[in-house]
């Protein structure tokens, strides 16, 4: 499988699993958990950014390059943010910004994050103009993260 969910969230979370014996029913005011599609031809990368937003309270789809992730939101409707890389080996999140807005045309986007550790001013111009909501330069700083998501998830308190 190109990409994995990761159910330990639900868990983690407080929510009962099949088999388990207690229920933590404490949990109900918390908002639902928020599915995010992360996208990186580097894998370190997409680990650590992956075991993050878990800690932080979301649970992720992984693609390793665009067409890993459109095939992810073809399948996964209830994905509410994309984060991903600049650069990749298929298509760039530049293209992939253009597919998101050419697919969703008239109608609510989901919103996308970029990073990049090589992106220059134009980049980061050309990101905005074409929709991303914010661009996060590599290494990407947790308290930028943070702030950003916050923004996006006023609901969701991270911690």
């Amino acid at each position: 499988m190109l990409w994995h969910f990761l159910g330990s969230v639900g868990y983690a979370a407080g929510i009962a699993q099949a088999g388990d014996a207690r229920v933590n029913h404490s949990l109900k005011s918390e908002p639902p958990v928020k599915k995010i599609l992360l996208i990186d031809d580097d894998e370190d990368i997409l680990i650590e950014l992956e075991e993050l937003m878990v800690q932080l309270g979301f649970s992720c789809l992984c693609a390793h390059n665009a067409s890993e992730a459109l095939a992810a939101l073809d399948q996964h409707a209830d994905i509410q943010l994309i984060i991903s890389d600049l650069r990749m080996p298929d298509q760039s999140g530049l293209r992939l910004l253009q597919i998101l807005a050419e697919h969703n045309e008239g109608k609510d986007s989901v919103p996308v994050i970029i990073t990049s550790g090589h992106a220059d001013m134009d980049d980061v111009i050309t990101l905005f103009r074409n929709g991303a909501v914010d661009f996060l330069p590599k290494p990407i700083h947790y308290d930028h993260l943070v702030s950003v998501l916050q923004k996006l998830f006023p609901e969701r308190p991270m911690s």
